[in-house]
């Protein structure tokens, strides 16, 4: 199985991104964080998570990098 399949829980998207739990739980608010959700259950995909980080991939990347300022000022 490749590592890209492997489904994170939200603790370990949070690691994963190097980012903390409550701003994992804002992105999904926002619904820009590709997820999945089996009841009240939410999984993610490093594949995905991946995406949502690189600009060249998804657009979303764009939102991750404008708002990377506001973090470090």
């Amino acid at each position: 199985m490749k590592d890209n399949n492997l489904w994170l829980t939200i603790p370990e998207a949070a690691k994963y991104m190097g980012i903390k739990v409550p701003t994992v739980r804002k992105y999904l608010r926002l619904g820009t964080l590709p997820h999945a959700r089996h009841g009240k259950i939410i999984r993610f995909k490093k594949q995905g998570l991946d995406n949502f980080l690189d600009p060249d991939e998804k657009a979303i990347g764009d939102y991750w990098l404008k708002h990377q300022h506001d973090k470090d000022a």
